[in-house]
Parts: C-alpha cells; structure tokens; sequence
C-alpha cells in the first residue's frame, strides 16, 4: 500500500502447517537391539508455522540537495511442534514433553529459587539429586515443581523462550545534504533465550568480573551483594541448565554508522577523478541487551565463540 507518494507499507500474514518433517524417531524400545541414535530418520513430524512480516519504506526528496530515506522491517514467527514421536512421561513428571507442544528449540531446565545459605538449610530442604554431587552452600536451591521431597529430572520445566528468536527486526536511515551524506542500520530480535554456561564455574577458563561476586563464607558473612553461586573446580549441582544460565538474548544492535563527503566537481576534476569522497563508521558500535553481565554478547552461546568485533574505519573512494 502506497500512501502520500512517500511511504510504502507492505504487509505478509502466513499460517502453514507442515507434515512428513525428517526427524528421529523417539518411542522405538530399547528391545529392538540398537540405540535410537542408530536408526535412520524418517518423515514423521508435524509443525504449525504462523506470523507476519511488516516494512515500511520512507522516501522523500525535499529539493535537489535534501533527501531522506528510511526501511523498518519487523517479523514475527511462532512454531509449535504438534507431533514429534516423544514418549509420554509417566504423570509425577512436572512437564510429561519435552518438544510435543512446544517451539523448536524450546529451552528446558531447573527453576531456581536461591543460594543455599547454610548446611542446616540444605538439610531442611528437598534433596537436590542433580549434577552428580551433593549440594553445598552456595551453591542454587532449585524448585520440587512435583512436590516428592525430591529434586531430579521430574522437575525440570520449560525456561523463557526458544533458541529461534520470535521477533527479527532491523532500521535502516540514510540522510543526505548536497555534498554530505548520512546513514545508520539497526538491527535486533526479541523473545529469544540462550543457554550461556561454561562461563568458567567448572575448571573453565574464562573468568569474567561477574565472578568476583560469587558466594563465598566471608561475602555472605558480611552482607555483600552475591551474583554467581559458588566457584569450584570440582562437578557441582550449578552447571547444567537452569534459570540463571537460561538467560533472554533480546538486543537491539547500532550494527553500523556512517558519515562522508563527495567533493565536489571542480575538486575531482583538477584531479583527474571522476569522484572523490572520504567517509569514517563504524561497525557493531553500540548493543542494548538485557543480559546481566556485560562480559559478552548476546549473540554468543559459547564461552570459546569467536567474539563480535567493534571496527571503526576512515577512508576514501576515487574513481577514474
């Protein structure tokens, strides 16, 4: 839809429903004699895609010298796996799917309530069976979501979004006055969640400042603010997946800025050019996020990921 000769809005609404997906099959009996893992895939899965895309273009020429251009784009897509070929858990399970139900790339793990302060509140508490060693202080207190007195796989939830972004979204604005010239992008997605662990809680070589206010004894003793759990080279209860790991991975991103200069006729041609301009951005300079921590990006899910460089650049463009 065209409006005032100037603005351009285009609207794509979609609702699909898809069958035959190839996945592996997850109900086959350990009887059969090879693991699931073993058998070849098979066209089984059933999804249910809907949404929308929106874009909005400006573009105006106020004279010869001024002129204004500008694209916002937002999209947004939901899934839900309708069949997946997942065994129904028995009913003491808080959540019976993992996937049946659910977004592709839903995150799952335990809920957490708090750091077990005391060995004395440890032992009041329900047994926290998980990460293959006992709890100590400092270490997260996760939710019996079942209430069996006892927390294992049965407790384990859904936790914020998928790993797939809901909502992708960027804006492009390029201004332009005789001589100059005038242009940034943004870019973001929104509704997306990211497991970001090995962050060096285990033998992990990346350490950050967020660690220095990890539990300890003496921190809690004296009232200081604590947020890690316990430091330990050891297997804690602290590093698999959970609500503090599990973290949004929203961003808005100023992924690249851009000011230059033609010069004008009369200068390029005492050169002998037939155009010459210089120019200075910048890429990735800003990021808005909601993560806790400002030790990485939100775009990365590794702590080994090879980092989103900031690049600042100041050149020229003859041409002949």
């Amino acid at each position: 839809m065209g409006l005032f000769n100037d603005f351009d809005l285009r609207l794509d609404v979609f609702k699909e429903s898809r069958d035959n997906i190839l996945r592996n099959r997850g109900t086959i009996p350990v009887l059969n004699g090879l693991p699931i893992g073993a058998l070849p895939p098979v066209n089984i899965g059933i999804i249910e895609n809907q949404g929308y895309e929106v874009e909005l273009n400006y573009n105006k020429f106020f004279s010869q010298s001024l002129s204004f251009l500008s694209r916002i784009n937002v999209n947004y897509a939901n899934n839900e796996q309708i069949f997946a070929d997942e065994p129904l858990r028995p009913e003491d399970f808080a959540f019976r799917y993992r996937q049946t139900g659910f977004r592709i790339g839903q995150n799952f793990g335990y809920l957490v309530e708090k750091y077990f302060e005391s060995q004395e509140e440890i032992d009041a508490s329900p047994v926290q069976n998980v990460g293959g060693r006992a709890s100590l202080p400092g270490d997260f207190k996760y939710k019996d979501l079942n209430d069996d007195g006892v927390v294992d796989e049965k407790d384990i939830s859904p936790i914020g979004y998928s790993q797939v972004p809901e909502y992708t979204f960027g804006a492009a604005f390029n201004l332009t006055y005789k001589n100059f010239d005038f242009s940034v992008l943004f870019q973001g997605v929104s509704n997306v969640s990211y497991f970001y662990n090995n962050r060096g809680t285990f033998a992990g070589p990346n350490y950050f400042n967020r660690h220095l206010t990890s539990w300890t004894q003496e921190r809690y003793d004296a009232g200081l603010p604590i947020n890690y759990p316990r430091l330990t080279n050891q297997a804690s209860p602290n590093e698999i997946a959970n609500s503090f790991f599990i973290t949004d991975a929203s961003y808005i991103r100023l992924k690249n800025i851009e000011i230059g200069y033609a010069f004008p006729e009369s200068v390029t041609k005492s050169i002998g050019a037939k155009r010459f301009r210089i120019y200075a951005n910048g890429l990735n300079v800003v990021t808005w996020d909601s993560l806790p921590t400002k030790d990485f990006d939100p775009e990365l899910t590794g702590a080994l990921s090879y980092p989103v460089t900031k690049l600042y650049n100041i050149g020229l463009n003859l041409s002949f």
